[in-house]
Formats: structure tokens, sequence, C-alpha cells
């Protein structure tokens, strides 16, 4: 009996030895957790924060690279340079600060070359994805134009640099009329040296096809009529000429029997070809038949 007691007693050292040694192992463990994670409230708030961020894209408050504080206290004029003058909101206007102007230049040059992709930030490109196209068209201020090499994409416009519609012979005198041919690529130009010319407008040449000479009758105002077969001009005067294309003859109109105007030079041809309207004196509107002269 006295020996059982003994080993009873042991053993329940022994226990009580090896349930130290675990709390030891245990707080040491925690410790080392504690000093790597840090304790369970920071454990939680770090996690908790690394969610949020990855759920939405963050707001970046970076400015952008050619924002200068310094440009405010600096002062340019843009009256004495030509190449500046553009940059004039009101006419009188002769100076401005330094961020003023470049906030002018800047828009200059995005009207022309468009916003680099390095200058813009994230949200804006994260913005202008979720817009529809149409609004994104209306508020980007960058590039629309589309180079030669590009096949067009919604929202771009392609604008080429054509010849001069008359340069194979250009007037030397103020233009007054200009007109396209309703059925052809024929255009009409006609001003104060008297005469109409025709044009074929193919984008590369544009050759002189036809001149029209009216001795002392400078053009104020010259329309095809809707046939394209003949062109009616009118003057300061108050006889007016229908020229017929196909017949290459010209028909003087002495004027509007009963009428004291002392000129026809403002009128239009109705789409049916039957009808001339001229603007007369007083208000009224002076009708008359295109088939009987």
């Amino acid at each position: 009996r006295c020996r059982r007691s003994t080993m009873l007693r042991k053993r329940f050292r022994l226990d009580s030895a090896l349930s130290k040694g675990g709390w030891k192992e245990k707080r040491e463990e925690g410790r080392l957790e504690a000093l790597v994670f840090g304790d369970e409230e920071e454990l939680v708030e770090k996690f908790g924060a690394r969610d949020s961020d990855s759920g939405e894209d963050k707001i970046e408050t970076k400015k952008p690279a050619w924002i200068d504080e310094d440009d405010e206290k600096e002062k340019v004029e843009i009256v004495k340079k030509k190449r500046l003058r553009k940059l004039r909101v009101a006419a009188e206007e002769r100076e401005v600060d330094g961020a003023t102007y470049s906030a002018r230049l800047r828009k200059q040059f995005e009207r022309v070359a468009g916003t680099p992709a390095w200058a813009e930030l994230k949200t804006q490109r994260a913005i202008s994805d979720d817009e529809d196209d149409d609004d994104s068209l209306l508020r980007q201020s960058g590039k629309l134009l589309a180079s030669k090499s590009d096949c067009l994409s919604p929202g771009v416009i392609d604008i080429r640099q054509m010849k001069h519609g008359n340069q194979a012979k250009p007037a030397n005198a103020v233009i007054q009329a200009l007109e396209f041919h309703p059925t052809n690529r024929v255009l009409l130009v006609g001003g104060f040296h008297k005469t109409i010319d025709l044009f074929q407008i193919d984008g590369k040449d544009n050759p002189h096809v036809q001149g029209i000479h009216f001795d002392r009758f400078p053009i104020y105002s010259a329309h095809f009529t809707p046939d394209g077969r003949q062109v009616v001009a009118t003057s300061r005067r108050r006889e007016f000429y229908v020229y017929d294309l196909l017949a290459g003859k010209a028909t003087r109109i002495p004027g509007i029997r009963g009428r004291n105007e002392r000129s026809f030079e403002n009128f239009v041809i109705s789409p049916d070809n039957k009808y001339l309207a001229f603007l007369g004196d007083d208000g009224y509107v002076l009708l008359l038949s295109n088939k009987v002269r």
C-alpha cells in the first residue's frame, strides 16, 4: 500500500511537470504569433482593411505632372507675340498669370493633339470606360481624329485636308456665290469679278470646267436650278441672267414688269423648279414662274 501511494505521488508530480512545460510552450508560441502578426485586434483590422481596399479602386489624389505651384507667381504677356494672341479670352486682355497661361496652353494642345496617355489619372480612365459612348465623346477633350492607317471606330472623326476647290482658277475678287451642282460633283463659284466659274471636284486637281463672264454685272447671288440644267445669276441691278448649261447661252431678263425695285439680288428657286422668289421692297416677296419669261 505504501509503495502504491508513493508511485501515485511520483506520477502526479510528473503530470504536473508536463502540464507546466506544455503551458510554457503555448505561452511561447502565442508570444511569437503576436510578434509576427500582432495581437488579435490588430490582425482583424489589418485583414479587414485589405478586404475593403480590394473591393474598389482607390481615388488617386496625386496632381497631374504639368502643374507647378510657382506658376501663380509668374506673369506672361500674351499680346506682344502673334502666336500667343489666340490664347486671349477677351480682346482687351494683355497679361495673365502663369497658372492661367499653362492651362490655356494645355487646352490648346489638347485641341490639336489630344491628352497624352501618361498624363491621365487611373480614375479618369476608369470613369471613361464605364460611361456611354455618346457621353464620353462629349466629355473628352482628347484626340478625335484618326490617322490615315487607322480604321475608323465609333466616336472617331476622319478629316483630311483637300485641295482648294478653285485652285485651278482662283478668283481675284470677293466671292459671293458658292454652290454644288444638285446631281454632279461640280462647284459653282461667282463673285465681284463678273464671272461664274464651274469646277469639277475630284479632291486632287479640281479642274476648271467652264467660265461664264457677264459684262458690267458683278455677281451677288447665283444658284443652280433643281434639274441642274440652268444657272440663275443676279446682281445689284434690275435685270438678271439665266444661263443654259447645255446650250451654252445666257438669257438676259430686263426686270419684273410692274415693279420699281432697284435690284433683285436676293432670290431662291423652289425645289420643284416651277417658281423663283425674289426679295422685293416694303416686305414683298415677288413670285415668278420659271417656265414663262
